[in-house]
């Protein structure tokens, strides 16, 4: 769950903020500073995944590497991407609502070869171990999609989640799916501790995968990054 303590940042007029040199109110101090700086940590500080970092304009990094399908796909068929899945944690729940955070997705590809002819489709699913085929045909904002001609270019990709929402940007679990997930993970509650106790948890883990309208021209995945985002 969220370290902030409203779930979100609190706003004080500025009238309240008093002069230089007046006494720092307590609530002011707790609720706009304390609670604030821990809302910030949350929002950008729980980075997912983050395979093959690298800026907007994939500069000063290996461009050679990536994840790929198989040779000589077949068409039309989805295929887990080389390395898949990506990242594996528990996601982070607001402690009033029990709603997950959302989660931030870029995705860089690329394709063996520049082909106008050629559709590639690439598909981001947010899954526990085992779920990620269910997940991946469904129509909900856990499952993101990229789809576009064939370009030898890496670049960040656009897409939209498959969900009501249709988020351009964004990945959304939902209470009840989160609830679904949840299962008895053993954890320490000190370092001390001689035996683990079971606390409820949603693990999942990310996964990408691909298709191609033809099998000579394979998809590739450059980069993919995931932050969990508690301002939304």
């Amino acid at each position: 769950m969220s370290t902030s303590i409203h779930d979100g940042l609190v706003r004080f007029a500025g009238s309240l903020s008093g002069a230089a040199f007046d006494p720092v109110d307590t609530a002011i101090m707790r609720d706009g500073v304390a609670n604030g700086l821990l809302h910030a940590a949350d929002s950008y500080g729980q980075v997912r995944v983050n395979y093959h970092p690298i800026g907007a304009a994939f500069a000063g990094n290996d461009l050679d590497a990536f994840e790929t399908i198989e040779t000589d796909p077949v068409e039309d068929q989805w295929y887990a991407v080389g390395g898949a899945p990506f990242g594996s944690w528990p996601l982070t729940m607001h402690a009033a609502s029990a709603t997950p955070y959302v989660l931030r997705v870029r995705l860089g590809v690329a394709a063996s070869s520049t082909d106008g002819a050629v559709t590639h489709t690439y598909r981001v699913v947010i899954a526990p171990d085992g779920a990620a085929l269910e997940e991946l045909p469904l129509s909900v904002d856990h499952v993101f999609e990229v789809s576009g001609g064939a370009s030898s270019t890496i670049a960040w990709a656009s897409g939209t989640s498959q969900g009501s929402i249709g988020s351009a940007t964004l990945l959304t679990v939902t209470p009840a799916q989160a609830d679904a997930w949840t299962r008895l993970v053993a954890a320490y509650d000190a370092v001390s501790s001689g035996s683990p106790t079971a606390i409820d948890q949603v693990l999942v883990n990310a996964w990408v995968f691909a298709k191609t309208t033809t099998s000579g021209v394979l998809p590739r995945v450059h980069a993919l990054h995931l932050t969990e985002y508690c301002g939304l």
